[in-house]
């Protein structure tokens, strides 16, 4: 059941008494009460695993211990067992307790889990006796984030009120909150058009937007009167991607109309300026292309100025560039070298911006979220097409999104992971804008090294709507950083430090040590087994071993080349934790970028013929993994043992049965996609032929992969 939306504030919540009003009836003689209701817990309190759910507080109001075994907690009146409190539950006198709904069947020790979650609309949640009597029930109605309707004072009455978990509501102040407007019809994909009503609580109008923006500061805000035509608008002009100054190299706009949804903002507003939060919903309209019912949608909406504004836009070449340009500082060089003076090449918090998603499956709105974005990649922050990073915040709303976002994400126990801190959609890198395009190389390589002692970023596809318009075809990923080792391998993100292309997060004297290991570890005699002892105390040897064999295979020309390093990444835990293997000090691979291989651009360097196990960077510059490879390959037992994982790894990770049944499955997969998100962008590419080379390359490597590899122990063995 659903409260009528209106502006609650304890002068008002004075007159819910217990008897018949919408907040609480008691019905039984325990003296357990439900004190407080917790359904958007972002920030208020954390469980053990340093996770937010919502929750329930009950409290204790006699002055005995009280038994709540056998008692149930549930949001259903016809199941109000849902969860029931075990044998040896209880609850001091004068006590509080916390049970936190997350839809969990178990609860670790020493805490309470409730297989159900509170609903954001509000609703009515039952306790009830071991006697099957009702104990208490509690309505609370729709709340903001970090708000809790709870008792005022522990008394009967209930507001809306600061939450004050598992202590007395004493301290609680009471808190004004505008319920935001409802919309008749759900985000989705429908096949006709709809008539969208907006309703508001009573004394407020409702505003709203149609072009992303913010309507409580938008100009282009109108206030509501009559039902908003939701229709099939693909015809209607190019807004954003109309834009032309989004790159360096040569970019013409979509010279047609491509497809497009609707995108609705509302607010509600009462007559003295007090509003709610702002609500978001997406419409597509008689969009059949199988690939947005196959490929999971994401639904960005922005302000058009946080992305296309010439000062402050992060998406755009920008004024900096225009202004270096016409100095005498100006030379004509390529989009790389000139990335310092564009927009969308600066990094950091400065250039992050806030946005709102929708997520769909299958066409149904699955996931809404507040968050900030931020271009990402290197080299392909220059193309038309950018791949964006985002990241959850509290200063947005949730400070991480509690779904399985990235089907295939899983712990190293084989569990899902359904927590992401971060996420990125990539538009494949080095080869979304090249006419051997595949968009594959990279999810490619990451789905043949499972199962190997090194960390890749699971994916699935997906496609990408700004303020409503196509933005194409994109890989959808997890983010490597701290918060990723925390969900596969269990160590506290506080607890790592990574290294990724010289870059340090996390512990200073962690990183300080591996620059002393490094320095020593290129030059010491790796024959004599106490150095080789503390080089594999050092490193995660399966993981170094399993790190060379994977990218020198692939031939990441990316990655290690006689000229240079890049894309390499490490992490460790700075301290031991008993609870984790993974926690042991040891330095760990992370990969990623790996698309510049399985000959690519048909060049030397990703070839199949190519020896880059032989001819990675030999500089003995700090940080370059394969100058430390050399010298460890000088000791025997290594030798022995990385030429056995070696050969494991071509027969069993990379066999031609298994390349070529994935890569013609993931093509056939997203094949309409890319070739749609190619004419989106004026990409000229040869899909079908750009997957005979891939095939062509896995299909005929093993055997030079296994020669190199036998030529490179020959000479250290001679």
């Amino acid at each position: 059941m659903k409260m009528r939306k209106r502006l609650i504030s304890l002068a008002l919540a004075s007159a819910m008494l217990t008897a018949g009003a919408p907040g609480a009836a008691a019905a039984d003689s325990s003296p357990v009460r439900i004190n407080e209701i917790c359904s958007g817990n972002k920030k208020t309190l954390k469980d053990s695993s340093g996770k937010s759910p919502d929750y329930i507080e009950l409290h204790n109001t006699s002055k005995k211990e009280v038994s709540l075994a056998g008692m149930g907690l549930s949001d259903t009146k016809d199941d109000p067992f849902l969860f029931k409190f075990p044998k040896g539950a209880k609850i001091p006198a004068d006590g509080y307790l916390i049970v936190f709904c997350d839809g969990s069947k178990d609860s670790p020790k020493g805490e309470y889990h409730a297989p159900f979650k509170l609903s954001s609309d509000g609703e009515t949640v039952y306790l009830t006796a071991s006697s099957k009597k009702s104990a208490d029930k509690v309505k609370y109605p729709p709340m903001g984030d970090d708000m809790v309707y709870g008792r005022v004072k522990d008394g009967d009455k209930f507001s809306i009120i600061s939450p004050t978990p598992g202590k007395s509501n004493a301290s609680a102040k009471a808190v004004s909150y505008m319920a935001p407007p409802k919309f008749s019809e759900k985000s989705g994909f429908y096949n006709k058009e709809l008539k969208l009503t907006l309703t508001g609580g009573e004394g407020c109008d409702v505003y709203y937007t149609s072009d992303g923006s913010d309507p409580r500061t938008s100009p282009t805000a109108v206030r509501y009167t009559e039902p908003v035509r939701i229709y099939d608008n693909t015809k209607d002009p190019n807004v954003l991607s109309a834009n032309t100054k989004v790159s360096l190299m040569q970019y013409n706009p979509p010279g047609f109309k491509i497809d497009k949804g609707m995108v609705i903002r509302a607010v509600c507003r009462n007559k003295k300026g007090t509003e709610s939060t702002v609500v978001t919903n997406s419409y597509f309209v008689k969009k059949n292309k199988p690939y947005y019912k196959s490929m999971t949608v994401i639904s960005m909406t922005v302000d058009k100025d946080d992305l296309f504004d010439y000062k402050k836009g992060i998406y755009t070449v920008g004024e900096t560039y225009d202004k270096w340009k016409h100095s005498g500082d100006f030379k004509q060089v390529d989009p790389v070298s000139s990335e310092n003076v564009t927009n969308y090449n600066q990094h950091g918090a400065e250039w992050e911006r806030p946005a709102e998603i929708q997520v769909f499956r299958n066409g149904k709105h699955v996931l809404s979220e507040s968050t900030g974005i931020r271009v990402t990649g290197n080299y392909s922050r220059s193309y038309p097409q950018k791949s964006f990073t985002f990241h959850m915040r509290g200063k947005y709303g949730s400070s991480k999104i509690k779904y399985e976002l990235i089907r295939g994400a899983k712990d190293v126990k084989g569990k899902p992971i359904d927590s992401f801190n971060t996420f990125l959609v990539r538009n494949g890198g080095n080869e979304c804008t090249a006419w051997d395009t595949t968009r594959l190389r990279n999810t490619v390589a990451s789905s043949l090294m499972e199962g190997l002692d090194l960390s890749t970023a699971a994916c699935e596809d997906c496609i990408l709507f700004i303020n409503g318009e196509f933005w194409g075809y994109y890989a959808l990923m997890e983010r490597l950083d701290e918060s990723y080792i925390q969900s596969h391998y269990g160590v506290k993100k506080e607890n790592v430090t990574t290294i990724k292309n010289w870059e340090r997060s996390g512990s200073s004297k962690s990183y300080n040590d591996y620059i002393k290991f490094y320095d020593w570890a290129v030059k010491a005699d790796m024959t004599a087994s106490s150095n080789y002892k503390r080089f594999c105390d050092t490193i995660d040897v399966q993981s170094f071993m399993d790190y060379i064999a994977a990218e020198t295979y692939i031939c990441n020309a990316d990655w290690s080349t006689p000229e240079y390093v890049n894309n390499f990444m490490l992490w460790r835990a700075d301290e031991p934790d008993e609870n984790t293997p993974y926690a042991d000090g040891k330095w760990r691979y992370m990969v990623y970028d790996t698309e510049m291989s399985a000959g690519l651009y048909h060049s030397r360097e990703t070839s199949y013929k190519y020896d880059h196990l032989g001819n990675m960077n030999k500089k003995k510059e700090w940080g370059n993994i394969s100058a430390l490879f050399y010298n460890v390959m000088n000791n025997a037992q290594f030798r022995k043992d990385f030429a056995a994982n070696y050969k494991k790894v071509v027969k069993e990770n990379f066999s031609y049965s298994k390349a070529e049944k994935l890569i013609k499955k993931r093509s056939e997969d997203i094949r309409a996609a890319s070739n749609a998100t190619d004419k989106r962008f004026g990409n000229k590419s040869d899909f079908d032929g750009a997957v005979r080379d891939m095939l062509d390359f896995y299909n005929n490597r093993s055997s030079y992969a296994v020669n190199y590899l036998n030529e490179l122990v020959k000479s250290y063995e001679e």
